[in-house]
């Protein structure tokens, strides 16, 4: 088992420190666990304290033994109850903490409250922008690691063709051939993704008119999925010559994501107009392509793109269908499916190089089913780099 090397922790305390100066915080309380295994290389359960200045401290309630085997970080403590935080930090000289930051946007209720009787008088900022956007430029570390997801996907997908033509009836079936394959490639097999309320399996097979079906993900793939309860991957729909299959997978190697999207058809597609949509996809992604570089605007690229399919004949197809409709055409990747940056209106995020984008220009047609393409990007000094490059037209099967 791989760890991450100090010099890598180091790197991103110095920054986060550097920002909860900026704030005038004296510190915070790191819990979630993308965050936590960001900071400290472990995900072990417990709360990583980063002051403004010095060592941090991370109190682990289990485990605390496994913890100090993962993590360089010298100060890994046990802790048995959360009412013994105060102490344990004061007794390291950090007492008196009166501007505390901490991740509002998923720390529960229950535990902020806790925190407000823990630390008395002190107040609570929420440092959730301010991890993402450290988050959101990778090392070259972070970047290797998305490079082995992307070769996951690359060997997995290369391998569906023929998954699909021994006795694969039902999109069940071929999502069963795929996590298998992931798995022996060892897929991490869990997808962290940070909005609350959403989750996400390693991908989806959605054949037909699944891939309209509608769904509360926020993006624009539907997926039919077998029970009401979990309604993920593949379900019970059968595939059909002629009838696209919109495979969209989730690689996953320690910790890290690399996003791929391809169309497999059995016997070929021969509806004209999806044809030309999954062709008019391939442009969007190339004029992307051209615009993300180094201080091109998020949302300035997302505008482009929009008046761009403004114009086409799919204007009402693209990024889901019907109440499918995503508002963006890329969102970033790393620890987490819904990282920073976004493609969308609403951002102003300036691109840097480090920063990681899955691009999936897509079109929905109902019963007809969904044709189109993702791909993850690198940003480079020159422009960008496609991490998950392969063959962008539809595969016939």
């Amino acid at each position: 088992m791989n760890h991450t090397p100090r010099q890598e922790l180091e790197s991103r305390l110095v920054k986060v420190q550097a920002k909860l100066r900026n704030r005038n915080l004296d510190g915070a309380l790191i819990l979630q666990k993308a965050d936590l295994f960001y900071l400290t290389g472990s995900t072990q359960n417990g709360v990583f304290f980063v002051p403004a200045d010095g060592e941090p401290v991370f109190a682990v309630r289990r485990s605390a033994n496994r913890a100090r085997s993962e993590s360089t970080w010298k100060e890994i403590v046990p802790l048995s109850r959360m009412k013994e935080l105060p102490g344990l930090l004061a007794g390291r000289g950090y007492g008196n903490l009166g501007r505390i930051g901490v991740e509002l946007d998923v720390l529960p209720a229950g535990l902020y409250l806790q925190f407000g009787e823990l630390f008395e008088g002190a107040i609570f900022e929420d440092i959730t922008p301010l991890l993402r956007e450290t988050r959101m430029v990778k090392s070259r570390y972070e970047i290797e690691r998305i490079e082995q997801a992307s070769e996951q996907l690359r060997q997995v997908f290369a391998e569906i063709p023929a998954m699909m033509r021994e006795d694969c009836a039902r999109e069940i079936d071929l999502a069963a051939r795929i996590e298998g394959a992931l798995r022996r490639r060892r897929h991490q097999g869990l997808i962290r993704v940070r909005r609350f309320g959403q989750e996400m399996y390693f991908g989806a097979v959605s054949a037909g008119a699944s891939a309209s079906y509608p769904t509360d993900f926020d993006g624009p793939d539907g997926v039919e999925g077998l029970y009401a309860a979990v309604p993920q991957s593949g379900g019970e729909r059968l595939l059909r010559r002629g009838e696209p299959i919109m495979v969209d997978l989730c690689g996953g190697y320690e910790g890290y994501i690399a996003d791929k999207t391809r169309i497999f058809v059995p016997g070929g597609l021969r509806d004209e107009e999806l044809l030309r949509a999954h062709h008019y996809a391939l442009q969007i992604q190339a004029e992307i392509q051209t615009r993300m570089r180094p201080g091109a605007h998020t949302g300035r690229i997302y505008q482009a793109i929009e008046e761009m399919v403004r114009e086409s004949q799919f204007a009402g197809n693209f990024m889901g269908y019907g109440e499918n409709r995503a508002r963006f055409v890329g969102h970033g990747v790393g620890l987490e499916l819904d990282e920073l940056p976004v493609l969308t209106t609403r951002s102003d995020v300036v691109l840097k190089e480090g920063m990681v984008i899955a691009v999936e220009p897509k079109f929905f047609f109902g019963d007809r089913g969904g044709v189109g393409i993702e791909n993850t990007w690198v940003i480079t000094q020159e422009g960008c780099r496609n991490l998950t490059a392969d063959e962008d037209e539809v595969v016939a099967v």
